[in-house]
């Protein structure tokens, strides 16, 4: 009976972390140039073809907040931020965004991925301006051909599908807010513009992974127990 109970005991817990060892973080790397500087944010340090870096990540196991088959939503954990940085000293980052999949070619034009900020981590100014937000897009026309195939997280492999896509469009940029005065000029002189030329990604397990190290120690535990049982 103390046999059968162990037994029971430690296959609750390997299946109740087993889950854990199938998660995947990805992490997208983009780079690109100032395109276009807002008139309110000129004169500040950043200047149209200074270098633009970001990156962003996901855990393939997220759970899709509108899992409908065409739009899925999906927040990043907090220990996976947003960040972007321009020229040679400016950085801004975000530990609260929303990544978005839109893949209904029968109600789009193109469909997308994107990620877009929530909140930015204060400190990041430009011209006494704040960071209000800032995103990074792919999109494709569907006369192009099929973007991804549903609307989940893309995989290692749909990456690297899109990667070799010369069809794709980007769209990124950062928002800043409003004179203290208020939000009385137009949007556009409030925006730094991307061109971004290029993506990459890197994947990686967490670690460590604790279904794994439960299997290890529960193999010792039985290996120990049969060599007491031979004494």
């Amino acid at each position: 009976m103390k046999r059968a109970s162990c037994f029971l005991l430690c296959l609750f817990f390997l299946c109740g972390f087993s889950g854990l060892s199938d998660a995947t973080i990805i992490t997208i790397k983009f780079s690109g140039t100032v395109q276009s500087i807002g008139s309110e944010l000129t004169g500040g340090g950043i200047v149209i073809g200074d270098l633009v870096e970001g990156q962003f990540s996901y855990d393939t196991a997220l759970p899709d907040l509108e899992p409908d088959g065409n739009y899925g939503l999906y927040h990043p954990l907090s220990d996976q931020p947003f960040s972007v940085s321009m020229g040679a000293a400016f950085s801004a980052t975000s530990s609260k965004s929303n990544i978005l999949i839109e893949n209904n070619p029968s109600l789009y034009d193109t469909n997308s991925m994107g990620i877009s900020t929530w909140t930015v981590e204060p400190g990041s100014t430009l011209n006494g301006r704040a960071v209000t937000r800032f995103s990074f897009a792919i999109f494709k026309r569907n006369s192009d051909g099929v973007f991804l195939p549903g609307d989940s997280l893309p995989t290692t492999d749909e990456l690297q599908h899109l990667m070799s896509d010369t069809s794709l469009i980007y769209l990124a940029g950062m928002v800043f807010e409003c004179d203290p005065s208020g939000c009385s000029s137009e949007y556009d002189n409030r925006v730094i513009r991307w061109d971004i030329s290029s993506f990459t990604y890197e994947e990686s397990n967490p670690v460590p992974e604790p279904s794994t190290i439960l299997l290890f120690g529960f193999g010792l535990l039985g290996l120990f127990g049969v060599w007491k049982n031979r004494l």
